[in-house]
């Protein structure tokens, strides 16, 4: 998967508090994971998760199921803040997670039944996915700072 899901679905939230067309924050908000996902930045492991590993993928469910109520807290509270927008930050929230969505379906589908065309066309996307990242996909100093320069931003953004 990308960067850290919360980011993504904060930044998600972001545009859709900010963009009050749904159709125009949901495609802003896809775009936008890709963006991010160049920036240098660290993730956890789903090592198991992408080997289809499933009797020993419990932890990094627990890390992603994690990550997303903690996103669904921060998603909720920018609600909170703009409630005349609850559509786009919903819609926009979704899009902004929706490529890492699609790599978890990939990794599922690929081992199964790659002959399929969703398998041909989720295979295309990881393809993709892969490389708009960074190369910089470990903790390490220019991986922090970017980082912690999109949360300083985002925060801004919500609290501004």
């Amino acid at each position: 998967m990308g960067m850290i899901l919360s980011l993504h679905a904060i930044t998600g939230a972001v545009i859709g508090s900010s963009v009050e067309n749904p159709l125009e924050s949901s495609i802003l908000a896809l775009i936008s994971h890709y963006f991010i996902d160049f920036l240098p930045h660290f993730d956890y492991k789903i090592e198991n998760i992408q080997k289809g590993d499933w009797k020993s993928a419990s932890p990094e469910f627990l890390k992603i199921a994690a990550d997303l109520i903690i996103s669904g807290a921060i998603v909720t509270f920018v609600i909170y803040k703009n409630p005349a927008n609850i559509l786009s930050i919903l819609l926009a929230t979704f899009f902004s997670l929706f490529p890492d969505g699609l790599m978890l379906v990939h990794f599922i589908f690929s081992k199964k039944s790659p002959e399929l065309f969703i398998s041909k066309f989720l295979a295309k996307h990881y393809e993709f996915h892969y490389k708009m990242h960074s190369s910089v996909r470990s903790v390490t100093a220019i991986s922090v700072i970017a980082q912690s320069l999109l949360i300083i931003f985002l925060i801004v953004m919500v609290f501004g």
